[in-house]
């Protein structure tokens, strides 16, 4: 295991590996900056950082809306809000497997 940010040989190549990553991966989706960019364990993990972070912000008349399609990943973590107040709009999906726009 690599400590990241350290002084040692393999640190300084392993973090010139993820600069290089995140510049590659920057220029590839026309980020800002390589700084946009972050690297995880898998995008559940993300969904709940990213869920947590919203769920601070959130005030009394904000809804998250969440499709019956989501991952089910996706679904708990966003209804885990429901304990702080956030409140919750289903955008269902019709028979064809789309979802209904009205």
């Amino acid at each position: 295991n690599v400590q990241r940010g350290g002084r040692y040989g393999r640190s300084v190549t392993v973090d010139q590996s993820v600069a290089d990553a995140r510049t590659s991966v920057a220029l590839l989706i026309n980020a800002y900056s390589p700084a946009e960019i972050c690297f995880g364990m898998n995008a559940t993990s993300f969904i709940r950082l990213v869920s947590l972070g919203i769920g601070q912000m959130l005030q009394e008349r904000d809804e998250i809306v969440i499709t019956d399609m989501d991952h089910d990943a996706n679904i708990a973590t966003w209804l885990a809000l429901e304990s702080a107040g956030a409140k919750f709009k289903w955008w269902r999906m019709r028979e064809d497997g789309n979802l209904h726009v009205d």
